[in-house]
């Protein structure tokens, strides 16, 4: 009976043999079978760095796959703190999931070991401002910069959750040319 479909044919090569009374004509075909895809981004994550990798766990066979920038590869940079989302659709339907990512800036120290003021005025000294981070100047300041009024060795601590770092400086007086 020419009418008859089965629904239930497994993945795989397959061949159908048909007879009308007068012929037999046979003919050979393949099934590609497509499953429910399992996503996961994994937990939300903060991490110290300045990017890391998101990989949908799929190729682009049979599949669609759409991250939240719209970029449409099996994976995605992320270089910003934010919330991230996959879409990957194929015959069996559409499946998705999102992610939380936080990006911690590593701390960083004064970026000259020797700076120079005018003897009748001060300097600013300054570190990266990150945020969540704590610092603590040897004049008692708590900022990302502290004002050196007079000569001599500034240190600073600065921690986070990704590090503590020590780093010190010397500000030296310069005389006005008389």
């Amino acid at each position: 009976d020419t009418n008859q479909i089965n629904p239930a044919v497994a993945p795989g090569a397959h061949w159908v043999k048909v007879y009308n009374g007068c012929d037999t004509v046979t003919e050979g075909f393949y099934v590609k079978a497509q499953y429910p895809v399992s996503v996961d981004l994994g937990n939300d994550t903060t991490f110290c760095g300045t990017s890391l990798w998101l990989y949908s766990g799929v190729g682009h066979h049979g599949q669609e796959i759409l991250w939240s920038d719209n970029s449409t590869l099996p994976q995605l940079n992320v270089s910003q703190t934010g919330t991230y989302w996959v879409k990957i659709t194929n015959a069996c339907g559409v499946f998705t999931d999102t992610i939380n990512i936080t990006i911690n800036d590593y701390p960083t120290g004064i970026s000259k070991d020797t700076i120079e003021k005018c003897v009748t005025s001060g300097v600013w000294i300054k570190t990266k401002n990150i945020i969540g981070a704590t610092y603590q100047w040897s004049n008692g300041s708590n900022a990302h910069s502290t004002y050196a009024a007079s000569s001599g060795k500034y240190w600073v601590t600065v921690s986070n959750v990704c590090d503590t770092i020590h780093d010190t400086v010397v500000v030296k007086d310069v005389h006005p040319i008389a």
